[in-house]
């Protein structure tokens, strides 16, 4: 998606550097087909439980993503 559209992307950004939250947020993404778990995409990026936590909670307040 459109992470500008959502106000997720820093516009500030340094030519063509991405930071880690965002770059993490679209991997993120990527991985959330339904079948991989939170814990499964938290080892596949390497990151802890709180951070994918603190990740759904933002796209779940956007509506970017929902749970079932």
């Amino acid at each position: 998606p459109f992470l500008q559209k959502y106000d997720l992307y820093d516009s500030l950004s340094v030519s063509g550097s991405v930071n880690s939250k965002i770059r993490n947020t679209r991997l993120f993404l990527a991985y959330s087909d339904g079948k991989n778990t939170l814990f499964n995409i938290s080892q596949i990026l390497n990151l802890t439980l709180s951070e994918i936590k603190k990740i759904v909670k933002v796209l779940l307040d956007k509506k970017l993503i929902s749970l079932k």
